[in-house]
């Protein structure tokens, strides 16, 4: 499990990408197709919660 979340924090970092995170995980522990649905769900609900900032407090730079 530590390394599942070590890669994953990788991929929020920008560290790594997610479909190569993914690919290594599922080559690396051969990971069930039902294991794969269970973490698509997880990363899309994570994914759901995490706040983005709103694009109005964005600085904007022109010109």
């Amino acid at each position: 499990m530590a390394d599942v979340i070590n890669g994953y924090e990788c991929v929020l970092n920008g560290e790594m990408k997610g479909v190569k995170y993914l690919v290594d995980l599922i080559e690396t522990n051969h990971i069930t197709d039902d294991e794969i649905f269970y973490l698509v769900h997880i990363a899309a609900e994570i994914i759901e919660r995490r706040q983005t900032p709103e694009l109005s407090l964005v600085p904007c730079y022109s010109g």
